[in-house]
């Protein structure tokens, strides 16, 4: 009765947990980035080195954009940290495409 009343229970609340795993997610990661940009500039050292850190971990994409917006702030401290991490960021970018196997095809002919 005990096994089969966990088999049960696993079968019923089992697809409930990705779900539930979802709704933990950021709906906007662009809205969640921009917060961060924002974070750049707070005055605490710790809000502003754990935003660096987020912004140096997050999709080149997304970021760079908002980066770029970031390096015309008023704040000088907001500006300088945009600067630095948009550096970073862009150099792995071209590290990456650098450093990306290319596929070669070779064609043979007779000379």
């Amino acid at each position: 009765m005990r096994r089969g009343s966990i088999l049960f229970l696993t079968l019923i609340l089992g697809p409930l947990s990705p779900a539930a795993a979802d709704s933990k997610q950021p709906k906007n990661p662009s809205v969640e980035l921009e917060k961060t940009v924002r974070a750049l500039g707070s005055r605490r050292f710790a809000e502003r080195e754990q935003a660096t850190k987020t912004l140096l971990n997050a999709p080149i994409d997304s970021a760079i954009p908002l980066l770029k917006q970031a390096l015309k702030n008023a704040d000088p401290e907001v500006a300088r940290r945009a600067e630095d991490i948009l550096w970073r960021l862009e150099l792995r970018r071209d590290t990456d495409r650098t450093l990306t196997t290319r596929t070669l095809t070779l064609d043979y002919q007779e000379v």
